[in-house]
């Protein structure tokens, strides 16, 4: 398969997962596990503890999927998946003047996670995969 057409892949399964870690969000914002005194008096730990909780398994994930997608230069590949797909959700945020600073501020907590992580978990993935071929018997 040509590199064009997996990293293309790539950023179709980064925004099928970008979109189930929102819709987890909006299931934790309806039935959350914190309870109502936090909210009332925790309001910033409690949103970014119920952002982690979806962000961090959906980037996990997503990771392990694109180290299986990729096989030459996984990590610079997932890295350009990653930017295509949040720049396609984001896109409307980005453009629209009057929404552009609130846009910025509600997408840093998944823009910056979901950039940096995959090609990190990727990163990672590779690296013990090339230690352990060389520790062999």
């Amino acid at each position: 398969m040509m590199p064009f057409v997996r990293v293309l892949l790539g950023a179709l399964i980064a925004l099928v997962t970008l979109g189930a870690s929102v819709f987890f969000y909006g299931f934790l914002a309806a039935w959350s596990p914190f309870p109502q005194t936090w909210w009332i008096h925790h309001m910033s730990w409690v949103t970014f503890a119920s952002v982690a909780l979806t962000v961090v398994p959906c980037v996990v994930v997503l990771g392990l999927i694109l180290s299986k997608v990729y096989k030459q230069y996984p990590v610079r590949s997932a890295f350009v998946s990653t930017t295509i797909a949040l720049l396609v959700a984001f896109a409307g945020s980005f453009t629209d003047p009057q929404h552009l600073a609130s846009g910025i501020g509600w997408t840093f907590g998944y823009f910056g996670p979901f950039l940096v992580g995959p090609p990190l978990v990727v990163l990672l993935l590779h690296r013990l995969r090339s230690n352990n071929r060389q520790s062999g018997p």
